[in-house]
């Protein structure tokens, strides 16, 4: 466990003005306690005292992004995109309980040893109002953290993989060669081949995750895929096999080494 201790001056403060610092330190603690989410830091326990605020939470091995930035290591895109990713789902699990984090910035991100990401310090917290949007101007922010979400994972689409390349290799006769596509015309696998976005996936690299927030749908042209439970595989997929969303319009072609 982790404790941290916060130092407040009341010297100036009404006792009346204090006992509301209490509250709203209780409210917003209980509900934060109430939060349980793999990639938020969980509390425990807390209290107040005349002028300090004790904080009882999980301790995780990590540094945090500001400490990694400070030290002159520099993220890889990818790994900023993931790390964003899955702050975004922790984000949008804290929104769904109504709670709101108010101070997300590098040293606030811990980079857990095991590669996994953990929010901190809800401390400056609010419990918010079901009726207050969060921008001056809602129309200049996402409508929420999973549209925010979504547009990362197109980014990372196309930075991750060598599509230029591919598209070179790729033509209408390789489509339409793949199970999945048997039915189409030859004017609807131009159209898919116009629209998709074909990928190179890595031997050994993880495609999908449990929890991922991904509006992706993937048509295997080349290779296989294995899917695994428990860490054990349950399926394999083999070219012209697919998966992911079936509701997305915009699809995808996996090709795995």
């Amino acid at each position: 466990m982790a404790i941290k201790i916060s130092t407040f001056s009341n010297q100036q403060d009404s006792e009346e003005n204090s006992q509301q610092i209490r509250n709203s330190f209780f409210l917003e603690t209980r509900a934060v306690g109430k939060l349980q989410h793999q990639n938020i830091v969980s509390v425990y326990d807390a209290d107040v005292g005349d002028c300090q605020t004790y904080i009882i939470m999980e301790y995780i091995n990590a540094k945090s992004s500001a400490t990694l930035l400070e030290d002159g290591e520099k993220i890889p895109v990818g790994k900023a995109i993931d790390i964003a990713l899955k702050c975004c789902k922790a984000l949008e699990y804290a929104h769904s309980k109504d709670v709101v984090h108010r101070d997300i910035k590098p040293a606030n991100i811990l980079l857990a040893d095991d590669g996994n990401v953990k929010i901190v310090d809800f401390g400056v917290t609010k419990v918010r109002n079901k009726d207050e949007a969060l921008a001056i101007d809602p129309e200049q922010r996402y409508l929420s953290a999973t549209d925010f979400a979504a547009a990362l994972q197109s980014v990372d689409v196309a930075l991750r993989y060598e599509e230029n390349e591919i598209l070179k290799n790729v033509n209408i006769e390789k489509a339409g060669k793949l199970r999945f596509f048997h039915e189409f015309n030859p004017q609807q696998l131009y159209e898919f081949v116009e629209m998709a976005t074909w990928l190179r996936i890595k031997e050994g690299e993880t495609i999908l995750s449990a929890g991922d927030i991904d509006q992706t749908f993937y048509v295997i042209e080349c290779g296989a895929a294995s899917v695994f439970k428990a860490n054990e595989a349950v399926k394999s997929l083999s070219v012209g096999d697919c998966f992911g969303e079936l509701g997305c319009c915009a699809m995808n072609i996996a090709q795995l080494a």
